[in-house]
């Protein structure tokens, strides 16, 4: 029997099962089928950058996230690296083990000075966001689950 998980959807407040088995993510509103897409990318991105997608010109694109823009908030993140105008996958729940982990095991956030990076330290500046990415496991990565930003 595959392994399960709650969490809590904070935009809506529903409870969320997740099965790892067959990577199929189930909400309140139904099931998504997958938890990776195909979006183009507006900027060069790294293997395990965290994204924003956002709409560019009347197409959904990614960049990298950074919490110094209230509008770049994180959506997923990739495990490869990609060119300017590729289509690149994006995970949008799951482990990003295209990172490093060394310290122990805590909660990493949106990285307010390095677009598409995390810190295990909360932002504080006035005007930038704070969003927790996941959990930071030391030898595996982040598990990302999304979360809500909100603006300091």
């Amino acid at each position: 029997m595959p392994t399960k998980y709650r969490l809590i959807n904070i935009d809506d407040l529903q409870t969320a099962q997740i099965n790892l088995a067959n990577d199929t993510w189930a909400s309140g509103r139904g099931v998504l089928k997958s938890t990776t897409l195909s979006i183009k990318t507006t900027e060069a991105i790294d293997a395990g950058d965290f994204i924003n997608i956002f709409d560019h010109n009347g197409e959904a694109s990614i960049r990298r996230a950074v919490a110094s823009d209230p509008l770049m908030f994180t959506n997923g993140f990739v495990l490869e690296s990609y060119a300017q105008n590729t289509s690149a996958k994006v995970h949008l729940i799951g482990f990003n083990s295209a990172v490093t982990i060394l310290s122990t095991q805590s909660l990493v956030y949106l990285d307010d000075g390095t677009p598409g990076n995390f810190t295990t330290a909360r932002p504080t500046t006035p005007g930038y966001i704070v969003q927790s990415l996941g959990v930071a496991i030391p030898n595996f990565g982040i598990f990302f689950f999304p979360q809500k930003h909100e603006v300091i």
